[in-house]
């Protein structure tokens, strides 16, 4: 039996992609939806967002190829210049019109910042509900009914909770990219992909209109020069998940001269740089830069975390780690339990240490 109810019919996936490649939690969750589709019979479709062509040669054609590799059926292109950069208001309003007219049974986003600003706007514009940040071990879809089964964990970890939306349709989902397996990546599938009709979109007027501009020689004078240009939160989030390499502060660096230190190292060994959510809380660190239950989940093969504790909340985002270095003065402290290499002592004296030997070598 198919495993959509009604009209309803199909998973869509919402595939991040950069510079003409599927990111690791777009190939990862169209992994989760041909799981998905495999035990129901449902087909998958990727959503594929951004510019509209330049050109006739212009051609997303590769990342089509990709996205069916990794496990969609067809993939539907959205193209327009409202979605050449991410904005929250276009991008729910690019697929929430499809998605009226074709009614897919389910739609899948990588939970993540991007998901968490999207998915609740997309959920409204459809007159429907959302789980967020569903643990894709746990997703089932009921062939009877279609309903999906989201297991999430609440309490910091403590507890696992199932939600279901059995009268809702589409069923908005974001799903934990980090925890799920990659795919495998079969170049011999076939699909088709196509170009939406946008043309029927109601795009969001801008929120803010300039109706004057007045700025004289004191008002120039005193205008404070640029802050230096720092990447998009959702790039940050994306570089994060990404990292073969991440080196985490927490609160026993002591402070933004202990970050200073702790990003040093992170550029020396080629990675990224995170924060626990102590340090954030403290204003050491920029929330985008959070790692944990309300932050981003990442899976690099080297976690360094100086003056980390290991709260709950930090170690659900770092545990799926391949190496876990630990440094913290308590020998009990809770990071231990999960640390591959327990290091007491003090955070910013061995960072200290670390630095001056790799800049002399």
């Amino acid at each position: 039996m198919d495993s959509t109810s009604g009209e309803y019919r199909g998973i869509w996936v919402l595939v991040e992609h950069d510079e003409g490649r599927l990111s690791g939690a777009g190939a990862r969750l169209l992994g989760v939806a041909r799981a998905l589709a495999d035990g129901s019979g449902a087909p998958v479709m990727a959503l594929l967002l951004g510019a509209p062509a330049v050109d006739e040669d212009d051609s997303w054609t590769p990342l089509t190829n990709e996205a069916i590799a990794y496990g969609a059926d067809s993939a539907l292109l959205l193209r327009d210049a409202h979605l050449a950069a991410y904005a929250a208001p276009a991008w729910s309003a690019a697929v929430a019109t499809p998605a009226a007219d074709r009614r897919p049974a389910v739609i899948l986003l990588a939970d993540g910042l991007l998901a968490r600003d999207c998915a609740p706007r997309l959920a409204r514009r459809l007159s429907s509900g959302l789980i967020s940040a569903a643990d894709p071990a746990t997703l089932d879809l009921d062939p009877a009914s279609g309903t999906l089964l989201a297991t999430r964990r609440e309490w910091s970890g403590r507890l696992l909770t199932t939600y279901a939306q059995p009268d809702a349709r589409p069923q908005v989902v974001t799903v934990r990219t980090a925890n799920a397996l990659s795919p495998y990546y079969d170049d011999w599938r076939y699909g088709s992909g196509e170009t939406a009709d946008l043309s029927a979109v109601a795009w969001p007027a801008d929120h803010v209109t300039v109706a004057a501009l007045h700025v004289g020689e004191t008002e120039a004078d005193e205008t404070p020069a640029p802050a230096p240009d720092e990447p998009p939160v959702v790039a940050v989030a994306r570089a994060l998940r990404g990292a073969r390499c991440v080196v985490v502060g927490g609160r026993g660096v002591g402070g933004p001269e202990g970050f200073a230190r702790v990003q040093r190292l992170a550029g020396a060994l080629g990675g990224e740089w995170a924060a626990t959510p102590g340090a954030v809380e403290a204003g050491w660190a920029p929330p985008e830069r959070e790692v944990g239950l309300y932050g981003t989940t990442v899976r690099p093969d080297l976690y360094i975390g100086c003056g980390v504790s290991g709260s709950p909340q930090h170690v659900v985002g770092m545990q799926q780690a391949r190496t876990i270095v630990a440094v913290n003065t308590d020998p009990h402290a809770p990071i231990f339990r999960w640390a591959h290499y327990a290091v007491v002592a003090d955070g910013n004296t061995l960072l200290d240490h670390l630095l001056e030997r790799l800049e002399r070598e």
